[in-house]
């Protein structure tokens, strides 16, 4: 009544309605949007354009847009989640493949290895990334044991030497 008696037409009263009803749908599905509730931000939307819309044509827009991209980051967050949940269990598992080795020379080491990877799990992808993480491994372990020898070897030379002992 105000915006009347202040000059506004109809039409200029309806519009000025719409945008203000614009804003509070666009704010709602922001603040969806921020405690990441996609299925509340999509009924807002869908409420505030049905019809004739209590939304504008650019907040919809936005809204929509917006929605879209928050969607795509949800779902790259849980991807990156799932990849180090696998990650976890696959170093998990080869360290479980390390202790069930354990003191068995090399090549019996390889082999109780892939017996023990087969029998952990069955999926052809999980086995292939145990079994490339069990190789790190053991290509690590190979250096700690040649660098100990190594030092053992050295330190038995210095021994010799200073007793004045030759080969």
């Amino acid at each position: 009544e105000r915006l009347t008696r202040d000059g506004y037409s109809g039409e200029a009263l309806d519009q000025e309605l719409k945008e203000l009803s614009s804003g509070i749908f666009k704010g709602g599905i922001a603040q969806a949007l921020a405690a990441d509730d996609l299925s509340g931000a999509r009924r807002l939307l869908a409420e505030g354009s049905k019809g004739s819309g209590h939304m504008t044509t650019t907040d919809i827009a936005v809204s929509k847009a917006s929605i879209k991209s928050h969607a795509k980051a949800l779902e790259a967050r849980a991807r990156a989640e799932q990849e180090r949940a696998n990650a976890a269990r696959v170093a998990a598992m080869s360290a479980s493949v390390w202790e069930n080795t354990k003191g068995l020379p090399w090549e019996e080491r390889n082999e109780a290895a892939i017996e023990s990877i087969a029998a952990m799990t069955e999926d052809p992808k999980e086995r292939r990334a145990l079994y490339a993480a069990y190789e790190r491994d053991a290509a690590f372990q190979k250096i700690q044991e040649d660098a100990a020898q190594g030092r053992q070897a050295r330190e038995l030379a210095q021994e010799a030497l200073s007793r004045n002992i030759s080969p």
